[in-house]
């Protein structure tokens, strides 16, 4: 019986099933478009005061930030330190400073925020205090992905 149903399998497998080729079926629809990305680099140098809120900021007119990157993208944001590590905002630096004889210390928060064409960046001390210290210049990575 083995015998029989190896002889049929072989049988089968000698005549193929290849012939005349068919018609081409109907066009498929185009794959999906890869992703697309945009770098910009802010260098803040020099950042301005809200007396009232209690934090610095900067803004930027950032036209690369379309209507359709708002709606459809994703807007990263990174503080760069010394040209040889990045981390992504909002970040949180902790700071230390003597008056008097005796340690103050306290927080700096840099966050951001944007709107279809422009963009704007947040530093704010844990103290509310900006008449104390200006803060020192920053480099922001912004990435853009759609």
């Amino acid at each position: 019986m083995r015998n029989l149903f190896l002889l049929l399998f072989a049988g089968l497998m000698a005549v193929s099933c290849e012939g005349p080729m068919g018609p081409p079926g109907l066009p498929g629809e185009d794959g999906e478009p890869g992703a697309s990305w945009d770098v910009k680099d802010f260098v803040i140098n020099n950042w301005s005061v809200d007396n009232q809120g209690g934090y610095f900021y900067a803004d930027y007119y950032f036209p690369e930030l379309s209507n359709f990157i708002y709606n459809e993208g994703i807007v990263v944001a990174y503080i760069e330190f010394d040209g040889t590590y990045q981390t992504p905002l909002p970040y949180e630096r902790y700071r230390e400073t003597i008056i008097n004889k005796e340690p103050y210390r306290w927080s700096e928060l840099i966050d951001f925020e944007y709107a279809k064409g422009e963009i704007s960046f947040y530093l704010t001390p844990s103290d509310f205090d900006t008449a104390a210290e200006t803060p020192a210049p920053a480099t922001i990575r912004v990435v853009l992905l759609w």
